[in-house]
């Protein structure tokens, strides 16, 4: 089954691409939790194995209540897997995310967001990683 991150295919990033930018290794296992209706997620392959089970997390958040419904994606992180968090650029429509907000909110689940990565002009994604007691912040501000 293949899937993507847009409706508007003609924008979006090529399954290699997107793939690289994630940094997925072909053959992965990857769950896709929270995806919104519209995303369709046509270009990249997912596993219906289940989610705390996989390589790779995708976990989609749009307003700040998601925040507490990709439980999978912090559990990934906290294990060494591959965990990113897909989100509307903050101060879109429809989106009630503050960047501020949303990397302390990260936080609070032990995980910290060490790298960004824009998707095209209205999506990011951050990868997660276990939060470390007594070391400095990753480079994101927040």
């Amino acid at each position: 089954m293949t899937t993507a991150l847009y409706d508007d295919t003609t924008s979006a990033p090529g399954l290699a691409q997107l793939e690289q930018m994630l940094q997925i290794d072909r053959g992965s296992n990857v769950a896709v939790i929270n995806a919104p209706p519209e995303s369709g997620l046509r270009l990249l392959a997912i596993s219906r194995a289940n989610p705390y089970d996989v390589e790779v997390v995708i976990a989609f958040v749009t307003r700040r209540v998601d925040v507490a419904w990709i439980r999978a994606a912090y559990s990934a992180a906290r294990s060494g897997r591959t965990a990113w968090v897909v989100y509307p650029e903050p101060g879109r429509p429809g989106t009630d995310l503050r960047w501020e907000w949303f990397l302390a909110a990260l936080r609070q689940y032990g995980v910290q967001a060490v790298q960004q990565v824009p998707i095209d002009g209205s999506w990011s994604a951050v990868l997660l990683q276990r939060k470390r007691n007594g070391e400095p912040a990753p480079g994101l501000v927040g």
